[in-house]
């Protein structure tokens, strides 16, 4: 009998990559949205659109008559605002939909979260157990505290519940991180920093799609967080590189030292709110604390638990992203 799943979130980034594979793979799809946004797509690919807000207890409830499984997408994923405006879509949000889902008898939550909750630091092979560091920013300070209202429906009610923590996400229909640093590279724009020499995790969408799907179908993955990326060492310099190849451009020409893209960061951040700014400055604190250490996570917890290896390679999923990329640059410009 097909089943159906609940997704959150289902107009964004993430959540339309989802819808499309899960449909794929024969599953039903309820695509929760708050609006318009990507409603021809998801109505073409064959998913049910409802439209509610994550704060509307009554219209989620009656979305989740009809569902089988839940998965969470849906989350403010920004290096810019403060703790409120984080607040309803990656902690308040995630209370409501867990709570409705629960009293649905709901037969697996699957909870999008992220690395971002371990912090920046020092991450070389980081497991699902740490390390952990300082939270310095809302949004990791919100996803951990979102991901730890799902953990706890485990620990406290038995609820089957999952947390997918993705590292950087990058794939088709990524209007937001890639389209950004593919308009910079092009321009040549944006530097190395330390050369490029800090370890970084992509994860191309459809991988992770992949382990959303089999986290939400594995009776053993009830009550655990899983990391995932692509499972590759590969550092910032190289990773760009990738992206410049693809884009058919040379690499960055220069590098900046660490401190001073700290630096950087931190005053367009004093500049952009001193003037009073609901736009983020082009670089941040964020962006800087990234690419100036290890960013570096391990995948073998859902390689062993789940079975799962990223099927999509490198190469050919940044051959995909810049190939989509491309085309929605010359529609952004006029000319398709």
């Amino acid at each position: 009998m097909q089943k159906t799943v609940l997704v959150s979130g289902s107009s964004g980034f993430v959540g339309t990559n989802l819808c499309r594979r899960l449909i794929d793979r024969d599953y039903k799809v309820i695509a929760l949205v708050r609006g318009d946004h990507h409603k021809q797509m998801l109505e073409e690919m064959g998913a049910t659109r409802v439209v509610c807000q994550i704060t509307d207890t009554d219209c989620l409830r009656d979305a989740l008559k009809k569902a089988d499984y839940v998965i969470d997408v849906i989350g403010k994923a920004s290096d810019w605002g403060n703790y409120n405006s984080f607040l309803i879509p990656n902690v308040l949000g995630v209370k409501n939909l867990l709570e409705e889902s629960m009293r649905a008898d709901i037969k697996k939550f699957v909870h999008i979260s992220s690395v971002a909750i371990h912090g920046f630091g020092n991450h070389v092979d980081t497991t699902e157990e740490g390390p952990f560091y300082k939270l310095d920013f809302p949004y990791c300070v919100t996803k951990r505290e979102g991901e730890n209202l799902v953990l706890d429906a485990y620990r406290k009610h038995s609820f089957p519940v999952t947390s997918i923590r993705p590292c950087n996400v990058y794939g088709v229909n990524d209007m937001g991180v890639i389209f950004k640093i593919a308009h910079a590279l092009m321009n040549r724009s944006v530097p190395h920093v330390d050369g490029g020499k800090w370890l970084t995790s992509p994860v191309y969408v459809g991988n992770l799609a992949d382990a959303i799907i089999l986290a939400m179908e594995k009776d053993e993955a009830v009550g655990e967080a899983f990391i995932i990326s692509d499972g590759l060492r590969i550092t910032w310099r190289e990773w760009d590189l990738k992206l410049c190849q693809a884009l058919g451009v040379k690499g960055p020409w220069f590098s900046v030292p660490g401190f001073l893209a700290r630096f950087i960061g931190a005053s367009l951040e004093f500049f952009a709110k001193l003037f009073g700014s609901d736009n983020p400055p082009p670089f941040t604190r964020y962006r800087a604390r990234q690419v100036c250490s290890n960013y570096h996570f391990s995948v073998e917890k859902a390689k062993r638990v789940l079975g799962w290896k990223p099927e999509t390679d490198i190469d050919t999923a940044v051959e995909k992203t810049i190939k989509w990329f491309k085309e929605e640059y010359l529609r952004s410009l006029g000319k398709i």
